[in-house]
């Protein structure tokens, strides 16, 4: 059990973060925001920004191409 929890933990996270980011998009489109609090609310929304892209570019950037390499290579070393 701990083993697949280990497994899955950081996919799970990326997508409630993903799913986090976008409900609080949705929500803005919706919600009347005080001048008082646009400030807060900018912040956070380019905080989660900033984290959704780095989510997009580790799964589908060069930290993918990289472990794609790294099985093709292993795969390869395993044939011999």
């Amino acid at each position: 059990m701990i083993e697949k929890l280990n497994k899955y933990i950081s996919s799970i996270i990326a997508l409630f973060t993903i799913f986090l980011t976008f409900l609080l998009f949705t929500i803005l489109f919706f919600v009347e925001i005080k001048d008082t609090h646009k400030d807060i609310v900018i912040y956070i929304l380019g905080a989660l920004s900033t984290v959704l892209s780095q989510i997009f570019s580790f799964y589908f950037g060069s930290s993918k191409g990289s472990e794609d390499k790294n099985s093709l290579i292993k795969d390869l070393t395993n044939d011999r």
